[in-house]
């Protein structure tokens, strides 16, 4: 899955805020953005406050603000829309490299797994001899905890059950980026069950 998030641009003069080609620096950065993200460099267009504080940047104009929110493809995570609104600060051309090379792969370190609860069946399934294995999907929240939890194939049913409570008790660390927080991308895990 393509990660993209659009950021409109101005140029900033010693004058103060002056008025830049919109079309023209959209089409560059968007350019610009794809083909990082589709050789890997990029993760997303990340609207961390802080780290963009780093370059000197400004506040837009409410105007560039709604254009950015409009044309907007996606943001990951999805929370971090709102912050955009807020917190999208823009440069101009002779910044964008420098930007864009800081978003790099490198900086997100995905969630990891830090805790995993003993797999336990109902007493009668094992009498039943049920065995098989569960896949699920799921994402790990800022506070390390599964979310989003989606059942992609299950040898039998009953196994789906204890196979989501085993994972809603499973604790991680949470995914960050340049050190703060985030909600991990989507992640896959195979419960294997055995009848003893």
């Amino acid at each position: 899955m393509k990660f993209i998030g659009l950021v409109l641009i101005v140029m900033l003069s010693p004058m103060g805020y002056s008025e830049p080609d919109w079309e023209d620096m959209y089409s560059f950065f968007i350019a610009e953005f794809e083909n990082k993200a589709e050789s890997g460099e990029v993760q997303s267009a990340y609207s961390g406050y802080a780290l963009l504080l780093n370059h000197g940047l400004l506040k837009p104009s409410r105007k560039a603000i709604d254009l950015v929110c409009e044309s907007m493809i996606e943001v990951v995570p999805i929370e971090e829309v709102e912050e955009l609104e807020k917190s999208i600060l823009v440069c101009g051309r002779e910044r964008l490299e420098p930007w864009l090379a800081d978003r790099q792969y490198l900086a997100w370190k995905d969630s990891k797994q830090k805790s995993v609860p003993r797999l336990k069946l109902p007493w009668w399934a094992k009498f039943r001899k049920f065995d098989g294995n569960v896949t699920i999907e799921f994402q790990v929240d800022k506070l390390g905890k599964p979310i989003n939890i989606e059942v992609l194939a299950a040898d039998k049913k009953i196994l789906i059950k204890p196979s989501i409570e085993a994972l809603e008790k499973t604790r991680y660390e949470p995914a960050t980026f340049y050190g703060e927080k985030m909600i991990s991308k989507k992640r896959k895990f195979k419960f294997s069950w055995v009848a003893e």
